[in-house]
């Protein structure tokens, strides 16, 4: 028979909260403790050179890989090549059960990979004992196209279905907000779409190494489906990851005087050649202003810049330039390859 087609406030009441969600809280399986739950999307948001690879690879994942018996596969479209020798060493310490995988060293990009993602995801392979971890989210989303983001995390959370645990390593912005809390990179849609969002919080630690500190309170930022408490892991100069056994705290940054942190004119150019490098076509001043703008950078200074760019034509190899004259009267920002 036709199955009779239910009405609104059936479907409504169908999605009330459930006795059985509450029994999980508390009762999530961790793979690691107060970080990485099983078949949920993780994005760690953290500062260049933060330390959340190092964490994942030195530490977190061999844990994994010890208690659980997971199969780690590390999507990695983000390392220079003269540190490929020493990530194929520690794969190689770790074991078969990390696949180390980067499609530049077959001249591939990162959208190679989105797409056998989708084919897995067609041929439905169940992936209880999987985790996969992307590094970095910018290279394989474009983080401020709201339409490309959306897909990309439709894409995660089907393979979070398939029984996937997935972690996604992003950039946090260069300037934090009011408050003295990290900024993720990227729409809304990043933080809205992920199970948990979590921030690394680097310090520099007395030995020379560098301490970091998750951040996990909704009220600085960071989303948690769980009841998560923070940790603490040390770097040491040599790599060595260890958990802290006290939580390492994390300077108060909301007492920053902006107009000690107020940029010069070549440092936000130099803000803006990074970022628009990172690009793959020109973007508009609207995408710009949303990645850069922040204390140290003002609308109207990061205007000012803008404005003195050349016209491409007559751009210099490596220089900021404005394409002009498209619809609309609309100018785009790129950078001369």
């Amino acid at each position: 028979e036709t199955p009779r087609k239910l009405t609104a406030m059936e479907r409504l009441r169908a999605m009330k909260v459930q006795k059985e969600y509450i029994g999980m809280l508390g009762n999530e399986k961790w793979l690691f403790p107060n970080l990485v739950i099983k078949g949920q999307i993780l994005t760690v948001i953290a500062m260049s050179g933060g330390g959340k690879s190092t964490i994942f690879m030195e530490h977190v994942l061999p844990h994994i890989i010890e208690k659980h018996d997971m199969n780690i596969l590390y999507l990695d479209c983000d390392s220079p090549a003269d540190d490929h020798r020493r990530i194929d060493a520690r794969v190689s310490e770790i074991g078969e059960k990390f696949e180390w995988v980067n499609p530049l060293t077959h001249t591939k990009p990162a959208e190679h990979l989105t797409n056998i993602l989708r084919d897995l995801v067609t041929e439905g392979f169940r992936l209880d004992d999987t985790v996969l971890v992307l590094d970095t989210l910018k290279k394989f989303t474009d983080m401020l196209n709201k339409r490309d983001v959306k897909a990309f995390f439709e894409l995660m959370r089907q393979l979070s279905t398939l029984g996937a645990t997935v972690i996604l390593l992003g950039h946090a912005n260069k300037y934090r907000d009011k408050a003295g809390c990290l900024v993720f990179e990227g729409v809304g849609d990043v933080k809205s779409d992920t199970d948990a969002m979590i921030f690394f919080e680097r310090m520099k630690s007395p030995d020379g190494g560098q301490d970091v500190t998750t951040v996990v309170d909704p009220d600085k930022g960071a989303k948690v489906r769980g009841i998560y408490k923070q940790v603490s892991f040390h770097i040491s100069q040599d790599r060595a990851v260890t958990l802290n056994k006290n939580i390492v705290p994390v300077p108060d940054y909301s007492d920053a005087n902006e107009s000690k942190l107020r940029c010069s004119a070549d440092e936000i150019y130099e803000q803006l050649r990074e970022f628009l490098a990172d690009q793959a076509e020109p973007v508009n001043q609207k995408q710009i202003t949303e990645a850069l703008q922040g204390p140290g950078v003002s609308y109207a200074s990061l205007r000012k810049v803008l404005t003195a760019c050349p016209c491409e034509s007559d751009a210099m190899p490596g220089q900021v330039f404005v394409r002009a004259g498209v619809a609309f009267n609309a100018k785009f920002y790129g950078v001369r390859r």
